[in-house]
Parts: structure tokens; C-alpha cells; sequence
């Protein structure tokens, strides 16, 4: 039993997450799934004793990002299925018009969970957190809100870059998953974050990250991508070796597959 909207689609090893807001209609739809759930399955944990079972039924709320990311850092299924009743509560008592104050008001078990669905580090303090830092904690992973637009995405007090950015055109996303499969994941990130760089302008603490080509538009990837390649001419005779090859395969794969 899924939700319409959910990510359903498991993450690539060099594209790990499809960051994006949820779709319209998504908390509602949780919450519908949820009920239906709880209806027509034997109480939690107790599904034919089988941990498979019960995997099934979290992918099926949480959606296979989610489920695949747990599977990654071993998150147990317990700590899943109580995730998934916290969102329900939040998402049942509108817990975005002040997401901080509901993390605040958590047990300190409740968030651990939190914690460990979303791979942090660090035990979460919700006084430290901004809006959107607090918001995110209240996805699946899959999903991000950028609140401020500037494809810095922050979960808890972490911050990563969005790329490609959530109002990326689907002709680039589409491009950049399949230029990027089967390759290293360290490479992508790397390919993605020079990219990003590109893109933006960065304060000199990295506090401000601005835009500086449209992310909504295909031409500002297809500029990005042509300067790239002028810059593997230009500066051919500098690069380390094997890097001119490497990099030239790349973009020039990653132009045709936009178009």
C-alpha cells in the first residue's frame, strides 16, 4: 500500500538523493495511507513475523528513497515504523506552521529516532535549529524544502547543496541521471558540486549562496556544460593526467543527453 506522490523510486548509487518538495496533496495523503494501513494490517511487528513483511509496508509510507537510505545505515524497522507515527502526528497537527515547536516538544527517545532515520551525526537540539533545518526532519528522505531557494538544503543543522536543484527543467534531471549511472559516487558529487559552484555566488564563510544562472531554465546547464568543455581546451596542458579524457567524456555525454 503506497501514497500517491511518495518517492518511489530507489536512489542511484551516484545520484543518491532526488531532493524535491512534496507534491501537492502529500500530507493528506499520508495521512489517508496511514489510516488505511492501520485498518487492514495485524499490529506492528507482528506481521507474519516477518521483517520483510514489515519492510514492505514502511516502503509503502515512507517511500523507497526512504526505505533504501535506512537500508544503507541500518536503520532497524522498529526505529522506521516509529518514524512513520511521528509524521503522522505532525502531519495531523499541522506541525509545519511551527516545525521547531513540535520537535520541542519530543522525548528525547522520539528524537533519537529522528536522529537515526535521517543519518545525523549529532543528537538534535531543536532551539538550534532554523525553520528549515527543522522542517526537513519531518520528510521522508527523497523529499526537501528549500525555504529561502538558495539549493542549499539544511536538515537539522546540516547543510548540503541541491543538485540538480529542485525547479531543475526534468530534460536536465533526466540528463544528469543518466550521464551519472553506474558511475563513482564520489565523482558525481564532484562533477555536481563544480557545476553548482558555477552556478552560484558563495560568501567567503559560505553563510550567503546566491544564484547566478537560472536553475529553471535548460540553457543555464547547456552554458555550464559548453564552459566546461572550453576550459578542458584551454587548459589541456595543465591537468593532471587522464583527467582531460575523463572530464571531456563526461560533459560530452551529459550535453547530447540534454539535447
Amino acid at each position: 500500500m503506497s501514497i500517491e506522490g511518495v518517492a518511489n523510486t530507489p536512489p542511484t548509487e551516484a545520484w543518491p538523493m532526488a531532493m524535491r518538495p512534496p507534491p501537492a496533496g502529500f500530507y493528506a495523503a499520508f495521512r489517508s495511507a496511514h489510516a488505511n494501513l492501520e485498518a487492514a494490517s495485524p499490529p506492528r511487528g507482528a506481521e507474519d513475523g516477518s521483517s520483510e513483511a514489515g519492510q514492505r509496508l514502511l516502503a509503502g509510507l515512507l517511500g523507497q528513497t526512504h526505505a533504501e537510505m535506512s537500508r544503507r545505515r541500518g536503520v532497524s524497522e522498529a526505529d522506521q515504523s516509529a518514524y512513520e507515527q511521528l509524521l503522522q502526528r505532525a502531519y495531523t497537527e499541522g506541525a509545519f506552521q511551527d516545525p521547531a515547536s513540535f520537535l520541542r516538544g519530543l522525548s528525547a527517545t522520539e528524537l533519537g529516532v529522528v536522529q537515526r532515520n535521517h543519518g545525523l551525526a549529532q543528537a538534535i537540539d531543536p532551539v538550534m535549529l532554523s525553520r528549515e533545518g527543522a522542517s526537513n526532519l519531518l520528510l521522508p528522505e527523497g523529499y526537501a524544502l528549500d525555504l529561502d531557494g538558495n539549493d542549499v538544503i539544511e536538515t537539522g543543522i546540516g547543510r548540503r547543496i541541491a543538485f540538480p536543484p529542485a525547479n531543475a527543467p526534468a530534460a536536465f534531471t533526466k540528463a544528469w541521471a543518466s550521464a551519472t549511472q553506474g558511475m563513482n559516487p564520489g565523482d558525481a558529487a564532484s562533477y555536481g558540486l563544480s557545476m553548482f559552484m558555477y552556478m552560484h555566488r558563495i560568501s567567503l564563510n559560505g553563510d550567503h549562496v546566491e544564484a547566478n544562472l537560472p536553475g529553471d531554465a535548460l540553457n543555464s546547464y547547456q552554458q555550464v556544460v559548453r564552459d566546461a568543455l572550453d576550459g578542458l581546451e584551454a587548459f589541456r596542458a595543465h591537468l593532471a593526467e587522464g583527467q582531460y579524457v575523463r572530464d571531456k567524456a563526461f560533459f560530452t555525454r551529459l550535453l547530447a543527453a540534454m539535447g
